[in-house]
């Protein structure tokens, strides 16, 4: 299955030009069809939210890594000229954002010779292992501790979602609390790069070199990509998310520089700073 690109999304979606289907049973938010046919989850969450959800898409993709495609919504400035009427827990903005949906892959009991058991009772044995994932089935697996490693660089308050579609692809969601403000994530102190005492896992640090390398080298292009809004497109920003986009190539070079140094054992300090900068 090809997860297409958020910049090859359409730039803009209209409320009123979608059908909104009834809300389904153990979904928590809401889901469109486009005149295309293509359907969109949609969240609710605001226009910050949604524009740190598409610009940590850019880079990731730019990157090579398998991730959720997102584009900007526009609903009616007044909720209650709205297509439905929105629940408590909604976000009234007119500005939202709508993720390309994909479908997710069943219960492993209705598929025929499926990894997924195997997958999951090797990794509660070797939790974090990067050795373990590149000897698995699945085809693009190591983005699962790639994209996790661009979200400590990309200043996550939690880490994000994991999906497999139905022909065993990973695809990381959930991206909407990146470039959170002093959320205080860490690249050195990943599970990926080390374990619970803080002792470094070899493999993992050199899966963070590479992605940290391919970080630097990227263009400015793809952070201005990831920061352009549609004219009229205006949310509420918290905080600049211009200078949080602005701060992953120095983290990354930062690392580098860590990375050079001998070392056995990360030192880890409390956090003191992370908050809800959600």
């Amino acid at each position: 299955m090809t997860v297409p690109l958020s910049l090859e999304l359409p730039e803009l979606l209209q409320a009123h030009d979608l059908t909104w289907l009834p809300p389904a049973d153990g979904m928590p938010f809401r889901t469109c069809v486009d005149s295309d046919g293509v359907r969109w989850l949609v969240k609710l969450r605001g226009g910050f939210r949604a524009v740190r959800e598409r610009a940590f898409s850019v880079i990731a993709q730019a990157l090579g890594l398998s991730c959720q495609s997102s584009t900007y919504l526009r609903m009616p400035p007044q909720p209650s000229h709205w297509p439905f009427v929105p629940e408590t827990h909604e976000s009234t903005d007119d500005c939202q954002g709508a993720i390309r949906f994909l479908d997710e892959h069943p219960h492993p009991s209705r598929c025929d010779n499926c990894p997924f058991p195997t997958l999951n009772d090797q990794f509660r044995k070797r939790p974090n292992d990067i050795d373990l994932l590149r000897t698995s089935p699945f085809p693009n697996i190591l983005d699962w501790p790639r994209g996790e490693m661009l979200g400590m660089l990309s200043e996550m308050h939690e880490p994000p979602g994991r999906l497999f579609t139905p022909d065993h692809r990973f695809v990381q969601i959930d991206n909407e609390l990146m470039f959170s403000l002093h959320a205080g994530a860490d690249l050195r102190h990943s599970p990926w790069v080390a374990d619970r005492s803080g002792r470094v896992i070899s493999a993992g640090l050199q899966e963070a070199i590479r992605l940290c390398q391919q970080v630097s080298s990227l263009p400015d292009t793809v952070f201005l990509d990831a920061l352009r809004m549609p004219q009229g497109y205006c949310p509420t920003m918290l905080w600049s998310l211009r200078e949080e986009v602005d701060r992953i190539r120095p983290r990354a070079r930062a690392f580098l520089q860590w990375a050079t140094q001998p070392h056995g054992f990360v030192s880890r300090h409390p956090d003191s700073r992370r908050g809800d900068n959600g």
